[in-house]
């Protein structure tokens, strides 16, 4: 016996869409899945940059106690940068010897 199926009587109501779902489409489409292996994980649309690839936009301080994330490829953070240009050591020696204050968070 065959069923019949009657269509609704009310009108059908799209899914509503995903906050950056647009975003995430576009992604899928215009990014390859082995884009900067290690660092791009295509299956979760997240990007992870090493920060030690000058391909990366942005770097790790060169204060060697330090090393926290930085902005771009400047070299410093803000304050390490402000305490070098008060600093009489040639850069190498500040780079290498200074040690920022224990009270310092790694967000700074």
């Amino acid at each position: 016996m065959m069923q019949q199926v009657l269509a609704s009587p009310w009108p059908s109501r799209p899914e509503p869409e995903m906050p950056g779902a647009g975003w995430l489409a576009w992604l899928c489409r215009h990014v390859q899945p082995d884009w900067r292996p290690g660092e791009w994980d295509h299956e979760r649309m997240f990007f992870d940059g090493d920060l030690d690839n000058d391909a990366t936009g942005a770097s790790r301080c060169k204060v060697v106690a330090y090393q926290t994330p930085c902005p771009g490829r400047v070299g410093r953070c803000s304050p390490c940068a402000a305490a070098a240009r008060s600093s009489d050591l040639p850069d190498d020696e500040f780079d290498a010897t200074y040690a920022p204050e224990a009270t310092r968070t790694r967000n700074d």
